[in-house]
């Protein structure tokens, strides 16, 4: 059973921009296991407080048929994020996907240098994965497009997905 299951409709919010461009790569490839009339891609760049009534306002003002979450992916197990309470005074649910460590592990992977960035990260405990891939393997990864042009396909997204899950069972949704 998926979390997923007790909702109606879901609005995806994104840390990132590679987090966006990865979701909205998986929609274009209806690639995500949801109907795509049972969720909006709409305010996957709602991350700042402004933006989070609108957020409000969208799962309020309509009548979905259901229950209604927003869905936050993020790479940091200690981020609380929320949009606010519905018009009956409920919490509106925030089911958050964890990427930990960062999305950008999946190029470390992909380009065979695990072992590269665990030599810099035992020099620097605060080197981030994003850095390593700038700095080292010189991958412009904070973008979006340039971070999901460095897979083949879906298919070869998700090997890796699935591979990091064996490595790094740190991936979560809470």
């Amino acid at each position: 059973m998926s979390p997923l299951d007790p909702y109606s409709y879901l609005f995806f919010v994104c840390e990132g921009k590679n987090e966006e461009a990865i979701i909205k790569w998986l929609a274009d490839a209806d690639a995500i296991n949801f109907p795509k009339e049972q969720y909006s891609l709409d305010f996957c760049r709602a991350r700042t407080r402004s933006t989070r009534s609108k957020i409000r306002n969208a799962v309020t003002q309509y009548d979905y048929g259901g229950q209604v979450a927003v869905v936050y992916i993020c790479d940091s197990h200690s981020e609380n994020w929320s949009v606010g309470k519905d018009c009956m005074g409920n919490e509106i649910p925030v089911i958050k996907i964890v990427t930990s460590p960062e999305i950008e592990i999946l190029l470390v992977y992909k380009e065979k240098s695990i072992q590269k960035w665990k030599n810099a990260r035992a020099g620097n405990r605060q080197f981030h994965v994003s850095s390593f891939c700038r700095q080292i393997l010189k991958m412009d990864v904070k973008n979006g497009e340039n971070f999901i042009e460095q897979f083949s396909s879906i298919e070869d997204f998700k090997t890796y997905v699935l591979n990091i899950r064996k490595i790094h069972p740190a991936v979560a949704i809470k």
